[in-house]
Formats: C-alpha cells, structure tokens, sequence
C-alpha cells in the first residue's frame, strides 16, 4: 500500500473565524438595513411667506392655500391713480365746456352802444352853436356889404350848414366806430378768456392726474422695496433651514455607513495577518499507482482543502 503525503495551506484559525464573524455580522447589517433616509426641501420661510401675502396684497388680492386667491381690495396705488383719472376727467370736461362756449360765442352788434361817448349830445350841441354864431358873423357881414339876403349870401349861410351837418356827422361816425372797435375787441377779449382758462382747467387736470400717478408709483415702489428685502430675509432663512435638513441626513448617513466602515477596517486588519499556515498529513491508497497516477491524486487533494477554504469563506 502506497503511502502519500499532503501538505494544504491555510489560514489560522483565529484568522478563519475573524472572516467568519465579519462575514456573518455584515451579512446581518445588510439584511437588517432599512431604506436609506430621503432627501428633503426646505419650504417657504416665514418671512417669504409675508412677503408673498404683502406681494398679493399689492395687487388687491390675498392667498389661501386651501380657498386659493380672494380679492380684498384695490391694489396699490389704484385709489390715486382714480383719483389722478378724476381729476382729468372733471377739469378736462369743464375746460371742454368753455372752450366751446368761448368758440361758439357771437358778436353782438348792439354792443357799440355800451361803448358810444355819454357826451355825443353835448358835442353836437356845441357843433351847432359853432355853426350858428358862424352863420351869425356871415349874416352881420353881409349886411354891412349890401348882399344880405342875395343869392351870394344865401350860399354862404348853406354852406356853413352844410359844414356844421359834415361837423356833427364826422363826430357821430368816429363815436360810432371807437365805441364799435371797443365792443370788437371786448368780445376777442373774452373770447380769448374762455380759450386761456379752457386751457388752463386742461393743464391743471393733466398736472393733477400726473400728480396723482407719481405719488401711486412712488408708493408702489416703497412697498416693492419692503417686499425684496423681506423676501431677501426669508431667503436666507431658507437657505438655513435647507442647510440644516441637508446636515440631519448627512448625520444619518454617517451613522448607517459607520458599521459598514468598521467591517472595512476589520477587513483591512485581517488581510494584514498571517495568510497561512502550513501542515501535513498522509495518505494511504490501496497500491502504489504510476507517477502520473499518484500526481493526480495530490492534486486532487490540494484542491478538496482549497474547495474547503472557499466555503469557509462564503
């Protein structure tokens, strides 16, 4: 009977049964391991919340998640903005108004006579005691010459009256178109009244209405102004809360990847250890076989403790 012997190399026991309990223990981490912890948003912080409801409010609105948007009023700035309107409105319509009763007016040719000289009849007067004491004159001095009542003399006396008719005329007709040319340009006058304060009640309801709307944007934009810095607020307090939702999981993380590194360690401290361990033992087979034979049986053997070795391992 042939007589064999093996030598199989393997790890000390210690070194077995260290991957053993590694092997056993991370099994049971694994397939005790709950879902891993999700991700999670910050949401609206307070302060954005108020600078939302104070945007709505801007607009004449408020907002509920549950009932959605509710009118509550006018936005900003709207009530000067009708009151700028109104102001066009009423001082456009006035200075409509006088615009056209300013162009629609008619002269009235009566008028002259507000105009006419309170001291005409004085004047006319005065003209014909002129011409009578002129005639008088003429008269005396025909008489002194012999021609009085001659047909030289009645010319004379008709053409001294024809004078004192072409006096007094000229007189009334100049009364007559200084009082007219008054009258004339006292209309224009007014006319040109109506049209300056039709104008006039025009720009001042532009420059109301500008008004209005300059104080409406400037009011606009203060509350624009405090919503930004309160929507600036609120974002870094979201930002804030962010981070620290962010922090909680990374802390959560650390402690389920903190076994799983102590496996890694331990792992990494066996590979460091002695890998093997040699010894022999013999074996006995019913007759001497051939060279070839007898290899073939060592290896085989070598391979059954190698095939041991990677059950232990499993």
């Amino acid at each position: 009977m042939a007589e064999t012997q093996v030598t199989q190399n393997l790890p000390p026991e210690y070194i077995q049964q260290g991957y053993t309990n590694l092997i056993q223990n991370a099994s049971d981490y694994v397939g005790s391991a709950g879902p891993l912890p999700n991700f999670q948003l910050a949401g609206f912080s307070p302060a954005q919340q108020q600078a939302m409801q104070q945007a709505y409010s801007m607009q004449g609105y408020s907002y509920d998640p549950s009932t959605g948007f509710t009118q509550t009023g006018q936005a900003a700035g709207q009530p000067e903005m009708e009151l700028g309107l109104g102001a066009l409105g009423q001082y456009g319509n006035q200075a409509g108004s006088l615009y056209n009763q300013a162009a629609s007016a008619q002269f009235d040719p009566s008028s002259y006579k507000n105009y006419l000289n309170p001291f005409q009849d004085e004047i006319t007067k005065a003209i014909n005691e002129q011409g009578a004491m002129a005639q008088n004159q003429a008269a005396a001095q025909q008489a002194m010459g012999g021609t009085y009542g001659g047909s030289r003399g009645q010319i004379q006396q008709g053409q001294i009256q024809g004078n004192i008719f072409d006096t007094i005329g000229q007189a009334t007709s100049q009364n007559y178109n200084t009082a007219m040319g008054q009258a004339m340009q006292n209309f224009q006058n007014e006319q040109q009244r109506g049209f300056a304060g039709a104008q006039g009640l025009g720009a001042l309801g532009q420059s109301m209405n500008q008004g209005y709307q300059n104080q409406a944007m400037m009011q606009n934009q203060l509350q624009g102004q405090g919503v930004n810095q309160m929507m600036g607020i609120g974002q870094m307090q979201q930002q804030l809360g962010q981070a620290s939702l962010d922090a909680d999981r990374a802390n959560q993380m650390q402690l389920i990847n903190r076994p799983m590194q102590m496996y890694g360690f331990m792992s990494d401290i066996l590979s460091g250890a002695p890998a093997t361990m040699g010894y022999q033992y013999t074996q006995n087979y019913g007759q001497a076989g051939s060279p070839f034979s007898q290899m073939l049986g060592t290896g085989a053997s070598i391979l059954g403790g190698l095939g041991q070795f990677g059950k232990m391992m499993k």
